[in-house]
């Protein structure tokens, strides 16, 4: 387990860096990005399904979505899409690989794309990289 990526000690709520967004309708993904993301600075919100992560969608602050491909319709993956081009980083989850799902994933401009079933170690590798990018790393804390 790689832990924490981000220093130890408290802020206070408004010091949170962004809302971290895990849609999937298994609850693995989600259990390794609470573990990797540091609760002081990172709020992780999980959708079992695509109404909510729609919802999701439209909070302020989300800095990062990781999203199972079987969620995303054209409604969502327009909206990925659209916040992709403003920053938003976006991780692709899929039950299986194929050259189709691979295809629609790239479509979504992600930052990876992670089939199972080493869906958990890419997404633990992407998310070291991703969290410490969007500004908190194990040294040098927020930029």
């Amino acid at each position: 387990m790689l832990g924490s990526l981000c220093p130890l000690g408290r802020l206070d709520a408004s010091s949170a860096l962004g809302r971290v967004i895990v849609a999937d309708g298994d609850d693995a993904g989600y259990a390794t990005v609470r573990r990797l993301a540091a609760p002081d600075l990172w709020q992780v919100r999980y959708a079992a399904d695509a109404p909510a992560l729609r919802h999701e969608l439209r909070s302020n602050g989300v800095l990062l979505a990781v999203v199972n491909l079987a969620l995303i319709d054209d409604e969502i993956g327009e909206e990925l899409i659209d916040r992709a081009g403003r920053g938003l980083r976006i991780v692709v989850l899929a039950d299986e690989h194929s050259e189709d799902n691979e295809r629609r994933a790239r479509l979504l401009c992600p930052v990876a794309y992670a089939p199972r079933p080493e869906h958990l170690s890419t997404l633990r590798r992407v998310l070291a990289d991703v969290l410490i990018a969007a500004g908190a790393g194990p040294k040098g804390g927020r930029t």
